[in-house]
């Protein structure tokens, strides 16, 4: 094992330096080395911006999101050992307040729960409080706004915030304590890690310590202090700490566990728990594989608007290493840990030449389609994600895929692995993407780490959720609505127009319809409110203010989508009586029965993509 003293000369400049203001954006960063029974802490940046104050590693609190996972999982299995849990029973038969309903014919258990693969659909929307008064109970949130089950639990991996914030409330329930209590009894005084909190707000005593998030703001140029959240969802991703604190749980896990695991149970963070495919790297319980040249490294990261973090641990080396920062970004994370593993003698290996087998060409269209992560919400307005999240499986002709982003960028190359059917390997090495079959033969996902170590599924999309064509089908309807609202105006002028030249007398002139009054409101209102929709719920960025709940807009935007559905029925009904009596002029009559028509994909349209729910 190297001496840490060598580890310090070989990572030196790489963690000792400050990166710079174009690098940080002068973002405050604290960073925890550890090896063996040495410890490093570094702190740099500014904590608030406007304020002297640095970084101090050991005072200095970071939210770190994710990170929470682990602690969780840890909780967890301190009650396994105990006999209170078990890894393998239902959670139903822990549950007294509410039941996870049954689905697939299978149980719910904490190992689906700890490696993500419970199945649970993604959410989203509401999950944060924006005030403590706002906020609800680990209990009372779980009780009914417990995501659906959408895919058999112990199959597929699907990232859940839900999931964890399930597992940290089964411990409430065997233990009789909040989880925040739990943790601080069970795990953080038993460590030491007395500058750490679960509990929101902040304790008084660490307020005036913790940092302050920062977002960028595109359309000022300006980082801007993210809200405060208060989450709902405390066991998945409320925790808040420091870099010393954070040093005290690695050295314990690369210990053996130290005062909160027993040795036995503190490997089971470091096996595999789940993979795809033996190729790929998987989950233990909360940590996931990074294997590196001969080093098994084990990972979890943390994002939050404003914060994120990350943690890498190598127990073969008793080394680890911990970075967070008041900034969405985890470029600073990475150069740290690419020095780490380069002190410890690990180096990509050179990439496994394969050469593209033309005879694939026969078969390569079975894998072509769009694809996208499992975690998506299916049940909500969030499915809009598709839109701007799906990737495309292309078939080169030349006996290779390509992984393409929506938008066209080439994300990989994909080369087929000889005698391992629906095994490719990507221009990465060992970067393998393995696909999934269902019973008939028929793709249904790709597993992949897409570079950046982390295990992931991506879901194979129908037609009817494909960007590809359902894109074009908004478009078209936009158009169809425009014309109600712009054209059809514009040439009803145009008539009336020729009609005065020619002087026709006054009782002759037509008059506006209820029908062509309907025209022109159905087609504003859905014209305003698909724009409205891709430019919200379309839009990365707006979806974060999502985190807190259907925001003003929003809901001025639904209760407009409910008008233009009350119109669009009322153009139905008007055309409808309007061609039975030979009412209003030939333009106005066909205008609406294409409007009618287009009218029933819109109701389709509205009711797939639950954009009015």
């Amino acid at each position: 094992m190297l001496r840490f003293s060598l580890l310090l000369a070989l990572v030196g400049a790489s963690f000792l330096a400050p990166p710079t203001a174009a690098q940080s954006g002068e973002a405050g960063v604290v960073a925890a080395l550890v090896q063996g029974d040495s410890v490093q802490l570094d702190g740099y940046g500014l904590p608030r911006l406007g304020h002297p104050d640095t970084v101090d590693a050991t005072q200095t609190l970071f939210d770190v999101g994710s990170v929470t996972k682990l602690l969780t999982a840890i909780a967890v299995l301190q009650q396994v050992e105990q006999g209170r849990l078990d890894l393998e029973a239902d959670v139903n038969t822990y549950l007294t307040a509410f039941q996870v309903p049954t689905a697939y014919g299978s149980p719910l258990t904490l190992r689906h729960l700890l490696t993500h693969t419970a199945g649970f659909d993604d959410k989203n929307i509401g999950y944060v409080a924006r005030t403590e008064a706002e906020s609800e109970t680990l209990e009372a949130y779980l009780a009914h706004e417990l995501p659906p089950r959408v895919m058999p639990p112990g199959q597929i991996l699907s990232y859940s915030n839900h999931g964890y914030g399930l597992a940290g409330y089964l411990v409430e329930v065997v233990t009789g304590q909040p989880f925040a209590d739990y943790l601080a009894a069970h795990i953080l005084e038993p460590l030491g890690m007395t500058r750490s909190t679960l509990v929101a707000p902040v304790p008084e005593a660490f307020a005036a310590a913790r940092a302050t998030g920062y977002v960028y703001n595109f359309r000022t140029g300006q980082f801007e202090a993210a809200p405060e959240a208060y989450r709902k969802l405390p066991p998945a991703g409320g925790f808040s700490t420091t870099g010393a604190d954070m040093a005290r749980l690695m050295q314990a896990l690369l210990h053996g566990g130290g005062p909160i695991l027993p040795p036995a149970s503190t490997a089971r963070l470091f096996e595999q728990q789940f993979t795809h495919d033996p190729l790929l790297p998987g989950y233990t319980f909360a940590l996931w594989e990074r294997p590196v040249d001969t080093l098994q490294t084990f990972e979890i990261r943390g994002a939050f608007p404003g914060f994120s973090a990350g943690m890498v641990l190598v127990p073969s080396r008793q080394a680890g290493l911990f970075v967070a920062t008041n900034r969405t970004d985890f470029g600073e994370f990475e150069r740290l840990r690419a020095g780490l593993l380069e002190s410890l003698g690990a180096t990509e290996p050179a990439p496994a030449p394969l050469l593209a087998d033309p005879a694939f060409t026969e078969e390569a269209a079975r894998y072509a389609g769009a694809y996208h992560l499992t975690r998506y919400g299916r049940t909500s307005p969030e499915r809009i994600v598709l839109f701007d999240g799906a990737m495309r499986i292309i078939p080169t002709g030349a006996g290779t895929l390509e992984l393409r982003s929506r938008r066209g960028p080439l994300v990989d190359e994909l080369t087929p692995v000889p005698g391992r059917p629906h095994v490719f390997l990507g221009q990465a090495p060992g970067d393998y993407t393995v696909f999934l079959t269902d019973e008939s033969g028929d793709i249904t996902h790709f597993a992949s780490t897409l570079g950046n170590g982390f295990p992931a599924a991506f879901e194979r999309l129908a037609w009817t959720d494909d960007p590809a064509y359902q894109v074009p089908i908004m478009i078209g309807m936009l158009v169809a609505f425009a014309a109600a609202f712009l054209l059809y105006p514009l040439l009803l002028g145009g008539f009336a127009l020729v009609r005065r030249l020619r002087q026709p007398p006054p009782s002759a002139r037509p008059k506006a319809t209820v029908l062509a009054w309907l025209l022109v409101g159905f087609g504003l209102t859905a014209a305003v409110f698909l724009a409205g929709i891709g430019e919200t719920l379309g839009n990365t960025g707006y979806r974060q203010h999502l985190l807190f709940g259907w925001t003003p807009l929003l809901e001025g935007l639904r209760a407009l989508g409910w008008a233009s559905v009350v119109l669009g029925l009322g153009t139905a009904g008007a055309t409808l009586r309007a061609w039975r009596h030979g009412r209003g002029s030939l333009l106005t009559r066909g205008l609406g029965a294409a409007m009618t028509a287009t009218l029933v994909g819109y109701l389709a349209f509205l009711a797939h993509w639950n954009l009015l729910g």
